[in-house]
């Protein structure tokens, strides 16, 4: 795990299966060593969770309604699919208005945000443009200003897009964000849907504390826990991208050819 998420729980006596968790789980760790940001995200998914219910069809139609929104090609229905995304992996995440706020935010307490610029409408065999790291580089700061976040809290810019290669000028600018394709997201969705399922499949509505419980196991068996999570969202800077090579345009191959045959004895 990350220094961020290393912090041991001091208030692990407020939560009633936390002082048991390590050992039930057998990882021959003490509670103190159970971090407790990660026990707050299973608890808000808990609660997401019983919202939706363990009979009926709102469960169904709402992990539907995720995979064809994280499966669409359109911006709109992309970003709302990513904000959901966000929800049941533990955020409290929105998809902000306003032309240059991010297309979703996924924040954690006031010490982590994940703010995505996600470019679903271009085509994937353009490079990554100036335009795009510009307007992604002003996502910390629009959490900073719209949100109540500390001054060292960890905030992170992740641009998602289909595109594999970066203009020169966007990969000296890239500092400090990453990149991840659509198609890892939705890997992402795939993974966590069948999570909730197995955790609807071996628990019931009227005892929080196991489904609780549960979350934390399939999500530790899934990588799906926040240091897990964070990891697999960053692993890849958008400046370790290929360098797009220029190619020269038809005019200027013909001037080029032209102009050697002038030269020629």
């Amino acid at each position: 795990m990350g220094a961020f998420f290393k912090r041991a729980s001091k208030d692990t006596n407020s939560i009633s299966w936390f002082a048991g968790l390590a050992r039930s789980l057998d990882t021959g760790s003490n509670s103190s060593q159970v971090d407790v940001n990660i026990v707050r995200a299973c608890e808000a998914i808990t609660e997401r969770l019983i919202k939706l219910g363990f009979t009926g069809s709102k469960f169904s139609k709402t992990m539907s309604e995720l995979a064809n929104l994280i499966q669409s090609d359109e911006s709109s229905f992309f970003d709302r699919g990513l904000q959901i995304l966000g929800t049941y992996l533990g955020f409290e995440s929105e998809k902000p208005e306003g032309e240059a706020a991010p297309d979703a935010v996924w924040c954690f307490s006031n010490r982590l945000a994940l703010a995505f610029e996600a470019r679903k409408e271009e085509t994937p065999s353009e490079p990554i443009s100036i335009k795009t790291v510009r307007q992604a580089l002003t996502h910390a700061q629009w959490v900073c200003s719209h949100r109540q976040m500390t001054d060292d809290a960890k905030i992170i810019v992740i641009v998602v897009t289909s595109r594999s290669s970066i203009k020169a000028e966007a990969k000296q600018n890239a500092d400090d964000l990453y990149y991840l394709s659509p198609d890892k997201l939705r890997a992402l969705e795939v993974s966590l849907s069948a999570a909730l399922r197995r955790v609807r499949d071996r628990t019931t509505p009227i005892d929080a504390g196991a489904i609780t419980k549960a979350i934390w196991e399939e999500f530790h068996s899934s990588r799906l826990l926040l240091p897990e999570l964070i990891s697999t969202l960053t692993e890849r800077r958008l400046d370790t991208l290929p360098e797009a090579v220029i190619q020269a345009k038809p005019s200027e191959t013909v001037d080029n050819h032209m102009s050697a045959q002038s030269t020629t004895p």
